[in-house]
């Protein structure tokens, strides 16, 4: 389960850190995120927190090439959470996964590869 804390002491939001979830601190202790909205049409929208790293050292994400069939240029684990009314929830149930590897399957080779000594 991902780790959630209040920014301030009057703050309702909760803020994610997935950071532990993803290998390579020592290399790159950054962590990117993204908002992904997966439309299914009719007015059903749902959107999802993405969460990686990115650096020309870390190997291709081998679950997203072996989900798609080609060869990943994103090279991190990536961590996806739900977003929901009341913040940020973990993906449960076989649904939220089927749309979350949709998106990745469409979306996770858009990144150009990491190029350089």
């Amino acid at each position: 389960m991902v780790k959630t804390r209040r920014p301030g002491p009057q703050s309702h939001i909760q803020q994610p850190f997935p950071g532990p979830f993803i290998n390579g601190h020592n290399v790159q202790p950054w962590t990117h995120n993204l908002v992904v909205i997966v439309d299914e049409g009719h007015g059903y929208q749902y959107p999802y927190a993405v969460f990686f790293k990115r650096h020309k050292t870390f190997r291709p994400n081998r679950s997203i090439s072996r989900l798609a069939n080609r060869s990943s240029t994103l090279r991190s684990e990536v961590v996806v959470l739900k977003i929901g009314a009341n913040g940020y929830l973990d993906i449960i149930g076989q649904l939220e996964a089927l749309r979350i590897n949709w998106f990745i399957k469409q979306y996770a080779f858009l990144y150009p590869p990491l190029i350089g000594p």
